[in-house]
C-alpha cells in the first residue's frame, strides 16, 4: 500500500521577500525625491504602510485599497500607489511621523 502525503502550495519567502523590496523601493524613491522625507521619516512611513498593508500591493479593507489603504486607486502599482499615498500622508499630516501619531492615539490616520 502506498501512502501519499498532501502537501498545500506554500507562498514562496524569497518571491514575498523581493516583492516587499521592490514595494519599498518605490516608494522610497518617491518620499525622498518628491518629498525630500530623511531616514527618520521614512522610518515611521515604513510604519504607517507594514500597520496599514503589510506591504501587500493588493491589501483591502472595505473600499480602502493597497500599501496605504487608500480609496480610488488607479494606478494600483507600487508606484502609482505611492505617488497617491504620499500625496496623502503630505497634505494631511505633513510628514509620516504626524500620520504615525494619528495611528497611535486613533488605529487609523
Amino acid at each position: 500500500m502506498t501512502m501519499f502525503a498532501v502537501v498545500a502550495p506554500v507562498a514562496n519567502t524569497q518571491t514575498v521577500a523581493a516583492s516587499v523590496t521592490s514595494n519599498k523601493k518605490a516608494v522610497d524613491t518617491l518620499a525622498k525625491k518628491k518629498y525630500h522625507w530623511n531616514k527618520t521619516q521614512i522610518k515611521y512611513l515604513h510604519k504607517v504602510i507594514k500597520y496599514e498593508s503589510g506591504w501587500k500591493l493588493n491589501a483591502r479593507n472595505g473600499q480602502y485599497y493597497g500599501l496605504f489603504q487608500t480609496t480610488n486607486v488607479r494606478d494600483k502599482s507600487a508606484k502609482g500607489q505611492a505617488k497617491q499615498g504620499l500625496k496623502y500622508i503630505h497634505s494631511r499630516y505633513g510628514k509620516p511621523s504626524g500620520a504615525w501619531a494619528h495611528i497611535k492615539s486613533y488605529r487609523w490616520y
